[in-house]
């Protein structure tokens, strides 16, 4: 992991979150990669 603070952060974050609401941090994630990459 390169930012450890925030990955701290993200699980504090994600304790609170239920299983739902953690696929669409997921996917979220993953639409992000894959805009970086396209803009590369």
């Amino acid at each position: 992991m390169q930012n450890s603070s925030m990955i701290k952060k993200l699980n504090e974050i994600i304790e609170f979150l239920t299983e739902k609401e953690i696929a669409e941090v997921i996917n979220f994630a993953e639409y992000l990669k894959e805009k970086k990459r396209k803009r590369l």
